[in-house]
């Protein structure tokens, strides 16, 4: 399954950590683009949730389209 998730504070994130391990095909959206590509590179939040690795199946992006 395909999902979109708007929004990468701690729910965002926990949601997208959760469907990536389930198997999922995941975008995670955030707003910030220097948190995105953050993301998107160590693959931890640097904020949030930083004890859990979000998962190769997470794409993470600043760009809504």
């Amino acid at each position: 399954m395909r999902l979109a998730i708007l929004g990468a504070g701690s729910w965002g994130t926990a949601l997208a950590i959760e469907f990536g391990r389930s198997g999922h095909d995941v975008v995670l959206w955030g707003r910030d683009d220097a948190v995105a590509r953050g993301i998107a590179k160590s693959r931890r939040h640097p904020k949030r949730l930083k004890e859990h690795a979000i998962p190769s199946s997470v794409r993470v992006t600043s760009d809504i389209a």
